[in-house]
């Protein structure tokens, strides 16, 4: 378990040099950055949990598939370290110190650090976390700094596309719940029917509808006079929105019967459709662009970086069958 907490706090990117590689086979050379066996091995089982079935296996042909997807991430991050390298970028001095002791934090003595740490070294791991922030930096550098989003930008988004920013049907109910157990038996069942009924025509009957809520719901709502609150349409049960849909403000419905047991509903307030104001969907329109141009960024740079860096597969990688893509 606590070598599963390494992989996931530091993920190996890639290496910018040779160092420590004796142990391990380089498998495939990216520009000037190389991608080894060992790496290879921790980026495959940090992905595998994601791909176990249901009985906890994994067939040869999913570990194979793991095992490209993995090696396609060890490529396109060995890019984007050639990318760093060339424009000579370089980790904030005490970044990485930073998350080795947050790494070693997870440990109750030096010697159980160690030990997770095993072949790599500390300075292995170190190496590590320096790439997967200059990883960041890089990407960061290329995409995110070109991220450019005027006001109006938005404006016109808005204008153009009116129809995608309307404010959905609202209501406003409150109700008087009776709740029947999924293992209630016919006999209980029709006992709390005839229960909810009763209720029904006493509210119907003018008794007031916060008190029989208060004394007579089977949930919390109940200490609110049974007060839902304000709700969008597709957000309650079917079948109350099918009674709500019929009823005007101030109705009281028939017994409704849900999966979790009857429900008798008074309509408060019903908010028709509405077009949504621009400073509403400002912030989203705003999040769409920025991710629109980011991703379209990000794809001309990695096409870029393919073509400029070279990938060489020697060994076991070259009989992986991968494309690289982007991540």
């Amino acid at each position: 378990m606590r070598i599963s907490l390494l992989y996931l706090v530091c993920v190996i990117s890639l290496a910018l040099s040779l160092p420590a590689t004796g142990f391990a086979e380089v498998i495939a050379l990216v520009g000037e950055v190389p991608i080894t066996s060992f790496e290879l091995t921790r980026q495959t089982e940090k992905i595998m949990p994601f791909n176990v079935s249901y009985h906890g296996t994994v067939t040869d042909e999913k570990k194979q598939e793991v095992t490209a997807k993995a090696l396609d991430d060890l490529i396109v991050r060995a890019y984007k370290i050639n990318y760093a390298k060339s424009l000579k970028l370089a980790v904030e001095p005490g970044a990485v110190d930073k998350q080795l002791d947050a790494i070693k934090s997870r440990y109750s003595a030096e010697g159980d650090f160690q030990r997770a740490v095993k072949e790599e070294t500390v300075q292995g791991l170190r190496d590590s976390i320096e790439r997967a922030l200059l990883e960041k930096i890089a990407e960061k550098k290329a995409v995110g700094a070109k991220v450019a989003v005027s006001d109006q930008d938005i404006r016109t988004f808005y204008d153009e596309n009116k129809q995608m920013y309307f404010k959905s049907r609202q209501y406003r109910a409150s109700h008087i719940f009776i709740k029947v157990e999924p293992t209630a038996d016919e006999a209980t069942h029709k006992q709390l029917l005839e229960k909810a009924q009763g209720l029904e025509k006493r509210a119907k009957a003018g008794e007031d509808f916060y008190n029989l809520a208060y004394y007579n719901s089977d949930d919390r709502t109940s200490y609110v006079g049974g007060d839902i609150g304000v709700f969008h349409e597709g957000q309650a049960g079917q079948e109350l929105e099918d009674a709500m849909k019929k009823m005007e403000v101030g109705d009281i419905s028939d017994v409704v019967e849900s999966r979790y047991g009857f429900h008798i509903i008074k309509l408060t307030q019903r908010i028709e459709p509405r077009q949504m104001e621009f400073e509403d969907a400002r912030p989203n329109i705003r999040a769409l662009l920025e991710k629109n141009q980011r991703d379209a960024l990000y794809q001309e740079w990695l096409e870029n970086l393919k073509v400029t860096y070279p990938v060489k597969k020697m060994g076991s990688a070259a009989q992986v069958d991968d494309k690289p893509k982007s991540s």
